[in-house]
């Protein structure tokens, strides 16, 4: 079985050619559960969401960080369009039938400028485990960020 951990630097044909992908999603939930159209992305992206729901949004304190093993089985074939703010769940829905996970460049989180790779788990039996990676408070995430971002 080939099992790869999804980085700015995965691209499309590493998708592919593997069975598992290892991906991150942050939530203010501590016992979140796997739910339909799931979006996921690497460490970075995971964190930029965090940053933006506590700092830009105040919506929680802290952010639980899951590390998701996803099952490729199912991928889509080609990348979709990442409409960014504009997505909705009709359009996610519409793949359904044909896929169980989609992919896409994120262009607003993470590395916008390397591959950035994001997964949608259309069918939550994709989802093989879901663990808690660990845990950030806002002022952690942001200092994380801007450090990391001065760095490159």
């Amino acid at each position: 079985m080939n099992r790869i951990i999804l980085t700015a630097d995965t691209d499309f044909i590493q998708l592919i050619d593997s069975d598992v992908v290892t991906a991150y999603h942050s939530s203010g939930y501590k016992n979140l559960t796997p739910y339909p159209n799931m979006h996921c992305g690497d460490l970075k992206q995971a964190l930029y969401r965090a940053d933006y729901k506590m700092n830009d949004e105040c919506l929680y304190n802290e952010s639980y960080i899951y590390a998701l093993d996803i099952s490729l089985k199912g991928l889509s074939n080609e990348l979709i369009l990442d409409r960014g703010f504009k997505q909705d769940l009709l359009f996610e829905d519409s793949f359904k039938k044909e896929y169980n996970v989609l992919c896409y460049k994120n262009i607003s989180e993470g590395d916008v400028y390397k591959n950035n790779l994001s997964l949608i788990v259309l069918n939550t039996n994709n989802i093989l485990s879901m663990r808690i990676d660990n845990k950030w408070r806002a002022s952690e995430v942001d200092r994380y960020l801007f450090k990391t971002q001065n760095k490159k």
